[in-house]
């Protein structure tokens, strides 16, 4: 593939991969990061009151450009940190920040884990500037984030039919241990698993712990 083939797909692609097609690298097997989990809170509620006040086309429209612009505020926050946009799931999405990136070009200075941590207080901060804005109605919405990072291994497959699509898929505890993580935050908080606590290169105040029902530990970050 020719890099101006892989410029127009840039749109499409998760950062690491655009990479490693840039080298010809094979991007699977282990990878040795940081997952953070986002997931938008008030979103539903919202939908429910566009669609009553603006009826089911005009609500769904409204709906797709409010996300189309919020998402795009969150992933440029990731792409800002050398991350990669693995999937989104609804009004939530999944980021990879890989620890060993493939080209010195793109090496950034800053572990996985104290990347995913800034990104996440990046993405509270830039929720909190569009929280209860209007639409182009002027109809009021309230939306939060909530986040939670976890770091370790992580297994990269590729799947799916090549004559259909191909994607990228990551497995492994970092990916549960984000989710779950996510479970326990509420709107506005960072949560984040104790190996990332304890891997966190400058000190981030911690205001809270918490456990799942299986005894695995979070911490709440505190303001910043």
């Amino acid at each position: 593939m020719t890099m101006g083939a892989i410029e127009e797909l840039t749109a499409y692609l998760p950062m690491e991969l655009r990479f490693a097609l840039s080298e010809g690298d094979e991007l699977v097997g282990e990878t040795d990061g940081a997952a953070l989990f986002a997931d938008v809170s008030g979103f539903t509620p919202m939908m429910a009151s566009l669609a009553t006040k603006l009826g089911p086309t005009r609500g769904a429209e409204e709906v797709t450009r409010l996300l189309d612009e919020l998402f795009t505020t969150l992933t440029t926050e990731v792409h800002r940190r050398h991350g990669s946009l693995v999937d989104f799931a609804g009004d939530s999405m999944l980021c990879w920040f890989d620890g060993a990136p493939r080209n010195s070009t793109h090496a950034p200075s800053l572990s996985p884990v104290d990347r995913a941590a800034a990104t996440a207080v990046a993405m509270r901060r830039a929720m909190a500037e569009r929280r209860s804005r209007s639409t182009g109605d002027g109809l009021e919405y309230d939306l939060d984030v909530k986040i939670a990072v976890a770091s370790g291994i992580a297994n990269r497959f590729v799947v799916g039919d090549p004559r259909i699509r191909r994607m990228l898929v990551l497995t492994g505890r970092p990916i549960d241990r984000a989710a779950s993580g996510e479970q326990l935050a509420r709107a506005g908080e960072i949560v984040c698993s104790a190996e990332v606590a304890a891997m966190l290169s400058s000190p981030v105040p911690l205001r809270e712990q918490r456990e799942t029902a299986a005894g695995e530990r979070y911490f709440i970050f505190g303001d910043t």
